[in-house]
């Protein structure tokens, strides 16, 4: 594998965990709100 080949395998394996950290936090919220009304 080339230099090239690895920083953008790494930085897609970044991205990916950036966006599900979005959205495991957006779920965490999304139920925190719905639990708080009746």
């Amino acid at each position: 594998m080339s230099s090239s080949t690895q920083f953008v395998t790494v930085s897609w394996l970044i991205n990916a965990t950036f966006l599900m950290c979005i959205v495991y936090i957006s779920l965490v919220i999304c139920t925190c709100l719905n639990h708080g009304n009746p």
